[in-house]
């Protein structure tokens, strides 16, 4: 299986675009792509996991790995997933201290962005 992603880069923030399946045989290549992605923020990366059609373990654990090397020089990540999705169902069972900003869609998580100039 491949993982299909995306991301665009502004000026304090970064959205990663993800679809398919988050499961271990996409763990290696999905941590090299949110490494890359949160290497080229500056203070935000927004992960979109709309299009995530399975949330398993291995990829919960790249959302916290990219987490830990934001947080290592103070940025912050939001993840954007509509009600009802894949991913938003795991979210709310695996994420019981809501660590992350949760949004329903791009727009939203870009407007509570410290300092966007998108406001």
């Amino acid at each position: 299986m491949e993982l299909e992603s995306w991301s665009t880069i502004e000026d304090d923030y970064a959205v990663f675009v993800v679809a398919g399946a988050l499961d271990i045989a996409v763990r290696d290549e999905l941590t090299a792509a949110l490494t890359d992605a949160a290497e080229r923020t500056e203070s935000t990366l927004i992960v979109d996991l709309s299009r995530v059609t399975v949330l398993a373990a291995a990829g919960f654990h790249c959302l916290e790995g990219v987490t830990d090397q934001l947080s290592r020089r103070d940025a912050l990540l939001y993840l954007v997933c509509a009600q009802g999705r894949p991913a938003r169902r795991i979210l709310a069972i695996l994420d019981d201290r809501q660590r992350w900003p949760l949004y329903s869609d791009v727009p939203a998580a870009v407007q509570s962005v410290p300092g966007s100039a998108r406001r």
